[in-house]
């Protein structure tokens, strides 16, 4: 029998399509699994619930929220044989996306009795863990810009407003990036930039695949640098992503790695996961197979 500890954020999501964890608790227990519920209440309850746990010898720890609340548990999951599972009920649940799990939660239910276990590498940004990428620059400008309750109501709408209105205040960033490549050879490079990704997947926001080449499990991390000088630039960049076609139309460059180090003259924001969390200087790095994930 498959043990199993639900942890939802009752706050994930928007108001019109709360999730419902008996239900699902339900469903996983006609399939055999004891599942036991843990909702979070405050910032940290997702990392405290996993640790509980890992300690208790659960199986399966199952988050359910956003991408905020799945880099929450990953803090106590990494390197333990807990392995996580995933019902997105966020609004934008990237990570369901790169994996191909069905954004209906009924739909993605059916997927966890009979998922195969994955291990999967992680990044590391200042001492945190992350799942898909770290942002420096405009992304985590417009995230800290998001109104938390429009947020809750319009879901992506809320976050595509946040963007236009900064595009308009946003100045570039002059970075220091410092960078060890795939075969282990050390970059210095300054750059006036619109937007640092550093990716472990490929998915980002929604359905953009910025970083194609991204594998979860290949001990690397795709390290994107957007150049800009002028609003022109910035918003060259914005409508290539926007489009799909940053590769041949904005000016950047692109570079697998193992770490980067980002130092700037005037504080950038840093987001992860799709959550601002700091500024720099920014120390990132991969961490090879550090986490087990249930995937269809």
């Amino acid at each position: 029998m498959t043990r199993a500890m639900l942890i939802y954020n009752p706050t994930s999501g928007q108001i019109w399509n709360a999730f419902q964890p008996e239900q699902a608790k339900a469903y996983l227990e006609r399939h055999g699994w004891q599942v036991d519920i843990a909702p979070t209440q405050a910032a940290g309850d997702g990392r405290n619930l996993a640790r509980h746990a890992v300690k208790a010898g659960y199986d399966v720890v199952i988050a359910a929220g956003g991408d905020g609340t799945l880099n929450e548990v990953t803090q106590s999951l990494a390197h333990s044989p807990v392995a996580l599972g995933l019902l997105p009920a966020g609004t934008t649940n990237v990570l369901a996306r790169e994996f191909g799990i069905p954004l209906n939660i009924e739909e993605a239910l059916a997927y966890l009795p009979v998922a195969r276990t994955r291990t999967i590498d992680l990044g590391k940004l200042n001492g945190q863990y992350f799942l898909l990428m770290a942002g420096v620059g405009y992304d985590a400008e417009l995230l800290e810009g998001v109104n938390k309750d429009m947020k809750k109501i319009a879901g992506k709408t809320s976050v595509f407003t946040s963007g236009v209105v900064n595009l308009f205040n946003h100045k570039p960033f002059i970075l220091k990036v410092h960078f060890t490549n795939a075969a282990g050879k050390r970059f210095k490079l300054k750059r006036s930039l619109f937007q640092v990704f550093v990716s472990n997947a490929a998915t980002y926001a929604t359905d953009f695949r910025i970083a194609e080449g991204a594998k979860m499990d290949d001990g690397l991390l795709e390290l994107h640098l957007f150049k800009s000088k002028r609003l022109r630039d910035t918003f060259a960049s914005l409508m290539a992503l926007l489009l799909r076609r940053h590769k041949e139309w904005a000016d950047f460059e692109h570079y697998q790695v193992r770490k980067v180090d980002i130092y700037a003259r005037r504080r950038a924001p840093i987001q992860v996961d799709g959550d601002p969390v700091a500024h720099t200087p920014a120390h990132i790095e991969v961490v090879p197979a550090a986490l087990k994930v249930l995937v269809p």
